[in-house]
């Protein structure tokens, strides 16, 4: 049975090199050198021992993998779902890897819709399957080869029960994962869709508001009206909330024109339903950008920008004759400077001159 004990196998390193080092000069490796010491030493074996010590032990996989399938379950009510739509909840597992889904988007639909219901995020939710599944497959294919590690192996109780665990285990995983590839496949092959479906979701939800008003308005002018105080409500923590509404509308429309372009026509209904929401959203937004609160946002907003430009422009002038200021000041500085070493030197030659005219009188004097 695996020990996954790392010091132990460190010191077996450890004590290997250190018995080689002393004893290949004295008896010779050949004879002295244990089997496991030769091969770390020799570097056959070193790889094997690296995975011995810090890989999982069968116990281990065996709890990990209950554990990813546990996990796994959480995502069989939808797959349950889906095999009911297609009429494959009564294919067995062993067949299951001969049906194949045919395209239908209402089934599609449904799925999507059924995950929109149970507050679940549609793309995060395909993502989330597929590494499950991935997961799954590669703790099978692990146990498999455990599995077939053990064959025409003598095992004694203990490693026969332990395997017995992993084979009984492996079968159910397997099984499981016969049904749950499948529905990750098909998760995979629609993804688009369904990053579709949730975006048109939050769209409606975000500009709730604004699309009740644009279809139930009669007349365009109480249209504008009722849009108007919606957005006003909306954004009245904003200096400019127009211009905020149409930036950020125009950002969205952006964003669903993107996902309906990564959508293959063969979606014709989740495009229909798209696009035509693509039209109601540009046209609120048309009716935002009409209403004069607008053009006087711009305006102010232009005026703004200009004196802007102008503070810019005279702080950048004070800072120049600042600049020329200081220059000027370290020029004062600079001369007064000099003026103060000239002065310093003409008293200095003064005083040597009158020092050198007493010395001359002193001279006279004496020679009369």
């Amino acid at each position: 049975m695996k020990r996954n004990y790392t010091s132990i196998a460190l010191v077996i390193v450890m004590m290997a090199q250190s018995h080689y080092t002393y004893t290949r000069y004295k008896w010779g490796i050949a004879e002295t050198a244990g089997a496991v010491a030769t091969a770390v030493l020799a570097g056959v074996g070193l790889a094997k021992l690296a995975d011995w010590c810090f890989s999982e032990t069968n116990q281990q996989l065996l709890e990990r993998g209950k554990g990813e399938y546990d996990y796994a379950m959480r995502y069989k009510d939808i797959m349950y779902f889906f095999e009911e739509l297609y009429g494959a909840t009564n294919i067995s597992s062993d067949n299951y890897h001969y049906f194949k889904p045919s395209f239908s988007e209402p089934i599609i639909y449904s799925i999507a819709t059924r995950l929109f219901e149970k507050g679940i995020s549609q793309s995060r939710y395909a993502q989330e399957v597929d590494a499950a599944c991935y997961t799954l497959k590669a703790l099978s294919e692990k146990l498999h080869t455990r599995i077939k590690e053990k064959k025409d192996r003598y095992l004694d109780k203990v490693e026969r029960q332990e395997l017995d665990a992993m084979k009984k285990f492996v079968h159910k995983l397997d099984t499981f994962l016969n049904r749950f590839t499948v529905f990750a496949d098909y998760l995979q092959e629609h993804k688009e869709y369904l990053s579709l479906y949730e975006y048109e979701v939050y769209l409606y939800k975000h500009y709730d508001a604004e699309i009740r008003i644009a279809k139930t308005g009669v007349y365009a002018e109480n249209v504008a009206y009722d849009l108007r105080k919606e957005i006003l409500w909306r954004y009245s923590d904003n200096r400019y909330p127009f211009n905020v509404f149409i930036k950020n509308m125009t950002d969205d429309i952006a964003r669903l024109r993107s996902h309906i372009n990564m959508v293959s026509n063969k979606y014709s209904e989740r495009l229909h339903f798209a696009k035509l929401l693509q039209d109601l959203l540009a046209w609120i937004r048309q009716v935002a950008t009409n209403d004069p609160q607008y053009a006087q946002e711009l305006q102010r907003m232009e005026q703004e920008r200009i004196e802007q430009i102008r503070l810019q422009a005279l702080q950048e002038q004070t800072r120049i004759e600042r600049n020329k200021l200081r220059e000027m000041e370290r020029y004062n500085d600079l001369v007064a400077e000099n003026n103060a070493i000239a002065r310093q030197q003409l008293y200095h030659d003064m005083y040597a001159d009158q020092q050198k005219d007493v010395a001359f009188a002193v001279s006279v004097t004496v020679n009369q």
